[in-house]
């Protein structure tokens, strides 16, 4: 765990100005409709945002330089998985900085287990999801006489 949280200390400190802000190079999402702003997303946490945002970055650029690769006939077959390995690698890190920056969000904003998430710099609570129905499922016998899924037929009653 030290080891990964001084890689990830690395990967901040090195990160571009607008990520370092917490904002990436692309526009932030708009408050959606059932959101909340709860406050704002703390200084201290803005550059583990940031890291979030890089690394899916990235990983999108390293696809789509692939793709694009691939559309021009300049790709080698047996880099394709390296690709994939490098991009799983970075969703992956991004992945548990996410995780990690939410549980400091909620601890430093008090939001308890609310499901939050990020608009700009803006904190914010989700809707919560419906909860999928309950299904019910009924076990019924098979009719006397039919052989069961162990080919042993059921005994008459």
């Amino acid at each position: 765990m030290t080891k990964w949280l001084e890689k990830i200390g690395k990967m901040v400190a090195e990160l571009p100005a607008e990520y370092r802000a917490g904002t990436g190079k692309d526009a932030p999402a708009e408050v959606k409709d059932g959101e909340t702003v709860i406050g704002e997303v703390p200084e201290g946490l803005r550059p583990l945002w940031g890291l979030v945002l890089y690394l899916y970055d990235q990983a999108q650029e390293k696809l789509a330089a692939h793709e694009a690769a691939h559309e021009n006939g300049d790709h080698d077959h047996a880099g394709c998985e390296e690709v994939v390995g490098v991009v799983n690698d970075l969703v992956a890190d991004a992945s548990n900085v996410k995780d990690l920056f939410f549980a400091s969000l909620r601890h430093e904003l008090g939001s308890g287990n609310k499901p939050l998430g990020v608009r700009g710099l803006q904190a914010v609570t989700r809707p919560e999801r419906r909860p999928r129905p309950q299904v019910e499922i009924v076990m019924v016998g098979l009719p006397p006489g039919l052989p069961s899924i162990f080919g042993e037929p059921v005994a008459e009653a």
